[in-house]
C-alpha cells in the first residue's frame, strides 16, 4: 500500500467526511476537510487526526501549523 492509498482510507474524525491531502504526496503537510473547512496536520508522515489539532483553513492558509492546544 502506498502513502497516497494509506491517506484516502482517512476521514474527518469530527464529521466523517472525506480528506484531501495537502502538499506533495512524498511529505504531505496535511489532510483538509472541506466540511469542516481544517487541516489536520502531518507531522513526519503521522497524520494528526485529534480534533484538538484541527486548524482552521485560514490559519492554515497564513501559516499556522498547530492549535495552541497542541503545539510541542
Amino acid at each position: 500500500m502506498d502513502l497516497q492509498e494509506f491517506f484516502s482510507m482517512l476521514v474527518c474524525p469530527k464529521c466523517r467526511s472525506d480528506l484531501t491531502l495537502m502538499g506533495d504526496e512524498n511529505s504531505p503537510e496535511g489532510l483538509f476537510c472541506a466540511t469542516c473547512h481544517t487541516v489536520y496536520p502531518v507531522q513526519e508522515g503521522i497524520p494528526i487526526l485529534l480534533t484538538q489539532a484541527a486548524v482552521p483553513l485560514d490559519d492554515w492558509n497564513n501559516g499556522t501549523r498547530t492549535t495552541p492546544s497542541c503545539a510541542s
